[in-house]
């Protein structure tokens, strides 16, 4: 009787095992598939930085469980060897599953609300896509509006040449008609002479009517002298 219990409490433990073994493999698949879609929340980085953070703390959380339930599974294949100690184990173990059991239902909730928040995310890329094609049309416009601008600008800046090139060419032919200081130089120089001639001139003929004035009795010989004394053209 006693042998029959014992080997239906080693029978009760080796499912009890296999169980634990297989929720071990679902948790690993679990974990598994938590790591893809951490790399798939970490693409999104760029746009929602926010999220990502809390997405990053949530994969690091799911990571440290996988790791503590993969130490677990390691534990419970090592308990399998030791069946004479189970006997007083198999209650813990049973409190310990049963704590498994409601994380692996958190993790489920977890999962749930984290592929809600990926089609919030997935809504707000479309709404950027949709954004980004709008900015694209205006920038698009305002291309537009600076190409005509500068084609305006290039009509008005021929136009403007054109008046320049008449300009500078009404300069040239003033600058050719004026007369230079060379010129007025030269006339001055002229002017001059022909003065200094045309006084030399009046002096001789002042000279011979005082001489004539002196020969006649009119004028004293004293006061002649200081007539031809002064200048210009003084004579001795």
């Amino acid at each position: 009787m006693e042998d029959t219990s014992k080997q239906e409490i080693l029978e009760a433990l080796r499912e009890l095992n296999g169980t634990v073994q297989k929720q071990g493999v679902a948790l690993g698949e679990l974990n598994g598939t938590v790591q893809k879609q951490g790399v798939a929340f970490t693409e999104l980085k760029g746009s929602v930085q926010k999220r990502d953070t809390i997405l990053a703390e949530l994969h690091s959380t799911v990571q440290k469980q996988g790791i503590v339930l993969n130490e677990l599974n390691g534990t419970v294949q090592r308990q399998g060897t030791v069946l004479d100690e189970l006997n007083g184990t198999v209650q813990k173990q049973g409190a310990v599953l049963t704590e498994l059991n409601g994380t692996v239902q958190k993790q489920g909730a977890a999962l749930t609300e984290l592929n809600g928040t990926v089609q919030g995310l997935r809504g707000d890329v479309h709404r950027l896509d949709g954004e980004m094609h709008e900015l694209h049309s205006s920038v698009q416009d305002v291309a537009d509006a600076v190409h005509a601008l500068a084609d305006h600008m290039d009509e008005r800046f021929c136009v403007v040449d054109g008046r320049l090139g008449r300009v500078e060419d009404d300069v040239k032919t003033l600058k050719n008609q004026m007369l230079t200081k060379d010129y007025f130089d030269d006339k001055m120089a002229n002017l001059q002479a022909d003065l200094i001639v045309l006084a030399r001139k009046s002096n001789t003929k002042v000279t011979i009517l005082i001489e004539e004035l002196v020969e006649e009795g009119s004028l004293r010989r004293d006061v002649a002298d200081q007539i031809l004394l002064m200048e210009p053209f003084a004579q001795a």
